[in-house]
Parts: structure tokens; C-alpha cells; sequence
């Protein structure tokens, strides 16, 4: 907060003022009786004795260094975090004094009136709708019971980790964002990793209309579905009929590998060499079946790093599978263009820009896995996205991978040999792009962006 004179007086006085601060606090009228009010309501008479008065504000006397910011005597003032009463009604006077010619003093202020806001919600519970666990492919209900807060309405979002144990996994927003419903109906979700016996992380974020805000993890079981595909097919239906922001979200929901529908599409009777190529061609069907619902969502959606970020995490999956369709390169290029756009907006601040960069950066590392040539294209115009940033770091982890399989199929261009690029395997902990020939792997490839 500051203050200043008028340009009339600050020319006549500025250079004598002298400038001090005083603070008061709204507090209940102790002579203020509700029985007495009400009686002169019902008498149409005026009950004049205010219900609130405003005390001096103790805690703020005598310039405690754990208030304030700012040297006393001086027009501004700034406080420290957290050195004002929650849920308080505070009244701050800056005066100015300048003597009088015919002596004495003159004095002039300005009052200022500011609310503080309630302390940030107080936990109750996450609770799941079955309770203990749920497959993949079967709907599943998270509630937010018993919480509370002084400035309401409050309002929630959810979201989840599939493997909760790897560095690299994304969070599933739920929630495109907060809303005042408490509790959130997925239709269903994706199941979780084996090897922690398909242990699945949720977390609740509840806000007050201010923003402040606490947030709660669970875990929770999801498990793969008895029947993978019937269950695939299933959830591409539901998808189909979805509302086009929530198609992404659904999608999500896919298990992985190929998706045989008629006896003729099933690949266990045929030799080795054949069954891979049913299944490859199964994979492919699924993923072009995937992106034309992703991309006749994206037509008619409004992009924000939220729901970037639920497509680009769609297409990671898809990659994972070991295909890369020519439908997924052309759409990760559009969506590299999204990212663009959204990154150019005045609006997007540094952390919206690297957590899309971070995902475009993942979902052109998974696509490596089985092809370069489109990932490099794709890869080149991303250092444009942020001018003055750009990449400051692509960390490559390949768990159970030797150096050398690591120097394989991802070509970069010469402009990225700085900054570093870290390959991380069983037997390099870490080793610089520059110290193999400016190749990098394509296999297991997560991309971040370290500010």
C-alpha cells in the first residue's frame, strides 16, 4: 500500500511532510444488544448504537519486525505473509503532517478498509464409491465429506496417478477445474501398474473462493479389466458419445494392447511372425480409432493446458503400446501448434508453458520408441515455443537399457546440442549428448523442463 499528496500540496509541502501510519480493527460492539435492535425494528425507531466498532489493532503497534516490510515513517507500507488475523476487517490511516505557518500542526489522511481471507480449508475426507478398489472399465464415484472453511462456497477438483511410483507419471485431471460439486462420477479410469498391485493415487484439491487451498492423497486400487477387449471397445463407444471435452479423459481409460473384436482378428492360433503383425495392425486400428476422437473433439473444444495436457497424455499411451500411426504424427503436429498458441498468449505464465512443453516433449519421446523421422520434425519447432527459456534441460530414462541400446534412432538437430541432453540407464547414471555423438535413444523417453 502507498499514498501520496495532492501534485498541489506535494509541490507546497512534499519536501517538510512527515508521514506515519496507524491501524484499527473491526471488532462486535460489546453495547450493542440484538434484543434492543430488534424491539426498534418492530417500533419503526432507529436503533443508532453501531453493531461494530473499529479497535486499535494491537498486534500492529510499535512496528514489529514480524509485520512489517517497510521502514516506519514512510508513505508505503508492506506487510509480511501471513501477519495479519485471518477473516478480519482491518482499517489502515496514513497521515500526513506539515507545521503551519502561523504555527502548529496540519494533518491530513486517508483511510484504507481491507478484509482478510479465512484461513485455507480445514481436511475432512476423500471416500470412494466402491470403497476399497474397482476395475478399470467400471464407473467409480470420489466424494469430499466433512470439509470446511470460513470463506465459502468451497470449491473441488480431482485427479489421479496411475503409477504413483515413477517420477515421470502425470497426474488425470478429472476436473478441467474447480467447481462447487463435492463430489466427481468417472465412468472410468485407468488401471494401475502390476507392480504395485494396481495402486492407484487421488487427490482432492479444495479451494475457498479466494484461492487458498488444501489438498488430500489416497490410495486406492484399480484393476485391469477381466476383459480387456471387450472392455477397449466399450470405453471407445462411450468416448464416441461423450461431450468433446470429455473425450480425452475417457480415452484415458483404454488398457493397453491390440484390440481383437471378430474370431478373425485373433491372433493366438497363427505363427509367431504372423500374430505380431495382427497384433501390430490391432494396435494401429486402436490408435487411429483414438485420435479421430481426439481430433473431432479438438475442432470445436477451447484448448487450455489442462486439456493439452489430457490428449498429449492419451498419445503417450497409444506410443506405448510400440506404434506410432501416421494419424498420431499428424496430430501431435497440430497439437504442437496448440502449444504454440497457447504459449504466445500474454496470459500463459512460465508454469503453464513448461508443464505443455514438458508434455509435448514426453509424448515425442514415447513416439521415438518406434519411429524418429516425424518426432525430429516435431521436436525442431518446439524450441521455438518459449523465445526467452526455450529447453533447458530433456532428461531420456530407459530402465534396463545399456548405453548402446540407448544410441539408436533419435537423430536431433545440430541446434540442440546445448543445452545438455541426460540419458539415464542401468549402467550410465548420467551421461551428456555431446559425449555420444549427438544421437540419443528412442526408447522409454520422458522429456522435462527444469526452469
Amino acid at each position: 500500500m502507498s499514498g501520496d499528496l495532492t501534485s498541489t500540496d506535494n509541490a507546497q509541502y512534499g519536501s517538510t511532510v512527515s508521514w506515519s501510519w496507524s491501524f484499527s480493527r473491526q471488532e462486535d460492539n460489546p453495547q450493542w444488544s440484538s434484543q434492543k435492535a430488534a424491539r426498534a425494528a418492530s417500533a419503526g425507531e432507529a436503533y443508532l448504537i453501531p453493531r461494530y466498532v473499529f479497535l486499535p489493532a494491537v498486534e500492529l503497534e510499535g512496528w514489529p519486525s514480524t509485520v512489517f516490510d517497510s521502514r516506519r515513517g514512510s508513505k508505503d507500507l508492506v506487510l509480511l505473509p501471513n501477519a495479519l488475523q485471518p477473516a478480519t476487517i482491518y482499517a489502515f490511516r496514513l497521515s500526513a503532517t506539515v507545521g503551519h505557518p502561523l504555527g502548529g500542526s496540519l494533518v491530513g489522511y486517508a483511510d484504507l478498509v481491507v478484509e482478510t481471507t479465512g484461513h485455507p480449508p480445514q481436511p475432512g475426507d476423500l471416500q470412494f464409491v466402491p470403497a476399497n478398489q474397482n476395475y478399470g472399465d467400471q464407473p467409480i464415484e470420489l466424494r469430499a465429506v466433512g470439509w470446511t472453511a470460513i470463506d465459502v462456497p468451497l470449491s473441488y477438483t480431482f485427479r489421479y496417478r496411475a503409477d504413483p511410483s515413477s517420477n515421470f507419471s502425470k497426474s488425470t485431471e478429472l476436473r478441467m477445474g474447480p467447481i462447487e460439486a463435492s463430489s466427481h462420477r468417472a465412468p472410468c479410469l485407468e488401471a494401475g501398474n502390476s507392480t504395485n498391485n494396481y495402486t492407484v493415487e487421488f487427490e482432492v484439491d479444495v479451494f475457498t473462493p479466494y484461492g487458498a487451498s488444501t489438498k488430500m492423497t489416497k490410495l486406492y486400487r484399480v484393476l485391469p479389466p477381466s476383459d480387456i477387449a471387450a472392455a477397449s471397445n466399450a470405453i471407445l463407444d462411450l468416448a464416441a458419445k461423450a461431450e468433446p471435452e470429455n473425450k480425452a479423459l475417457i480415452l484415458a481409460c483404454l488398457p493397453s494392447g491390440p484390440i481383437a473384436t471378430t474370431p478373425q482378428q485373433q491372433a493366438t492360433q497363427l505363427p509367431t511372425q504372423q500374430q505380431q503383425s495382427v497384433q501390430t495392425q490391432q494396435l494401429v486400428n486402436k490408435a487411429d480409432s483414438v485420435i479421430d476422437l481426439l481430433d473431432s473433439a479438438s475442432n470445436v473444444i477451447t484448448f487450455t493446458s489442462a486439456s493439452v495436457t489430457a490428449n498429449l497424455q492419451t498419445v503417450q499411451k497409444l506410443a506405448a503400446d510400440g506404434v506410432v500411426s501416421d494419424k498420431m504424427n499428424t496430430y501431435v503436429t497440430k497439437m504442437v501448434g496448440v502449444v504454440e498458441s497457447i504459449s504466445s498468449d500474454g496470459t500463459a505464465t512460465d508454469a503453464v508453458r513448461d508443464n505443455m512443453a514438458s508434455q509435448v516433449f514426453n509424448t515425442l519421446g514415447s513416439m521415438g520408441l518406434v519411429t524418429a523421422a516425424p518426432v525430429r520434425s516435431s521436436a525442431r519447432r518446439l524450441t521455438s515455443i518459449d523465445g526467452e527459456k526455450g529447453l533447458s534441460e530433456l532428461v531420456i530414462e530407459a530402465p534396463g537399457r545399456s548405453l548402446g541400446d540407448l544410441v539408436e534412432s533419435f537423430p536431433l538437430d545440430p541446434d540442440w546440442s546445448e543445452p545438455p541432453l541426460h540419458l539415464q540407464s542401468q549402467e550410465y547414471s548420467e551421461r551428456r549428448l555431446q559425449s555420444i555423438g549427438n544421437q540419443a535413444s528412442a526408447v522409454d523417453v520422458y522429456g522435462s523442463i527444469e526452469a
